[in-house]
């Protein structure tokens, strides 16, 4: 029984290796499940896998900071309003964290994933999910 486990370990080993050997580093230092490092879930049926073009990005850029600024200045009136916001910066495109978010898109879990599966050594990273 000994020697079968030992022969199931040693070639489930290479496997771990090979795992951890795809996902770089940078997002492994903060958490083994980081999203970047999530193969595409299986049952996905509907994934996207174009990356935007830089007329979308800058769409997509704008629209969002239009949002900010809508509530920033106490503009938004859905969901029964909300009061200003102070020190709510435009954001910009970051390819970097693109690619994370798109690996986590490519899992279709409606809901946030952890705080470190996101992280990114460049910036401090929340999620919006639409």
């Amino acid at each position: 029984m000994i020697s079968v486990t030992i022969v199931v370990v040693a070639l489930a080993l290479p496997f771990c290796s090979i795992a951890e050997e795809s996902c770089p580093e940078k997002f492994l230092r903060f958490s083994k499940d980081h999203s970047f490092c999530k193969p595409t879930n299986a049952s996905c049926k509907y994934v996207i896998k174009s990356f935007p073009t830089k007329e979308e990005q800058i769409e997509i850029v704008n629209l969002h900071n239009m949002y900010r600024n809508k509530v920033a200045l106490g503009d938004e009136k859905l969901g029964g309003g909300l009061d200003s916001a102070s020190n709510m910066l435009a954001v910009s495109w970051d390819d970097e964290l693109a690619e994370i978010a798109q690996k986590w898109a490519e899992q279709c879990l409606f809901e946030h994933d952890c705080g470190e599966c996101r992280a990114s050594s460049s910036f401090s990273v929340g999620q919006i999910l639409v």
